[in-house]
């Protein structure tokens, strides 16, 4: 997790880097398949950036990473089980 509460996940997919930012409170995922010999500090920034234009572009309300993880999540479908009981 990068210091603004971006998740970042690294995966070498054959001769290549494959990076991924994720916003936490949105949900919105950016990924990015570049030359490993790229530094990780590149690799990050290029993903962030990724990740900021698709937010903007979706209009998703982006986390405030300045102010922490104050705001309400996006809830996405799914269901619940109730125990009976």
């Amino acid at each position: 997790m990068t210091k603004d509460g971006i998740i970042i996940e690294t995966i070498s997919v054959g001769k290549n880097v494959k990076m991924t930012a994720i916003d936490p409170i949105s949900g919105v995922e950016a990924s990015i398949v570049c030359d490993p010999k790229m530094s990780r500090t590149q690799l990050e920034n290029t993903a962030i950036k990724k990740l900021e234009y698709l937010i903007n572009k979706r209009g998703t309300q982006p986390v405030s990473h300045s102010s922490g993880l104050n705001e309400t999540p996006l809830i996405k479908k799914g269901f619940w089980i109730e125990d009976e009981s």
